[in-house]
């Protein structure tokens, strides 16, 4: 069966002060006016308008062969690295291949193009048609920017995923899809299909450690 391209459609001031040593206290003091509380600093990241036009991917008419597939797009957070990226969201463009088992979130590294990969994580078995979103924990990123998406890596399945192509191409979503003959990661602009991939991602900001013991220090003082 032939292969090819498918389209589908400041503290609390209650605390006392309370003497420590000579010339020491414990008590309200100076603050820094640019602190951010940690749930501030949640940042959802994506390109386009999230609404899908159509879906593409390497596939044949049944979806029973076309993978692996890779599906990448870039981002820039404003966010301070380091985060972690805590839930994603996409679309499907079409029902679930009948043999897919295995579906994973990965993140790359920034530059041109998806560099080595941060880390990885299942998300099955979330690949019927259509929106969804997932949770995703235990991947930290280091940069500013970098490559969020979805690996598929079946020989026997293929996949489509949703793109926006209404607001223009943002020149970041790229596709890797050998069976295709797209051996590396290629923009969907230079395979004819300018958009930008249906998937976002909600990054947040790591809480320092020393937080982690304010609650013991406060419990001392009561």
């Amino acid at each position: 069966m032939q292969t090819r391209w498918l389209l589908g459609v400041a503290l609390s001031s209650g605390l006392s002060t309370i003497a420590i040593a000579a010339g020491e206290n414990l008590g309200p003091g100076g603050i820094d006016p640019n602190s951010t509380p940690p749930a501030d600093r949640s940042e959802f990241l994506f390109q386009g308008d999230l609404v899908p036009e159509f879906g593409i991917g390497c596939s044949n008419s049944a979806d029973t062969s076309g993978g692996p597939n890779d599906a990448a797009v870039g981002v820039t957070a404003t966010t301070t690295p380091p985060f972690v990226i805590t839930s994603h969201f996409y679309n499907m463009g079409t029902a679930a291949p009948p043999n897919i088992t295995q579906l994973s979130f990965v993140a790359w590294q920034g530059g041109p193009i998806p560099g080595p990969e941060i880390g990885r994580i299942s998300i099955a078995p979330n690949w019927d048609s259509g929106d969804h979103t997932v949770s995703i924990a235990g991947i930290a990123v280091s940069s500013s920017q970098f490559y969020f998406g979805q690996n598929q890596n079946q020989t026997n399945v293929g996949i489509r995923w949703g793109v926006d192509s209404s607001s223009g191409s943002a020149g970041t979503s790229f596709i890797r899809a050998p069976a295709c003959g797209v051996g590396q990661f290629t923009l969907l602009d230079a395979i004819g299909f300018p958009g930008n991939w249906v998937m976002a991602v909600t990054i947040d900001a790591i809480v320092p450690v020393e937080l982690s013991s304010w609650g013991s220090v406060k419990a001392e003082f009561r």
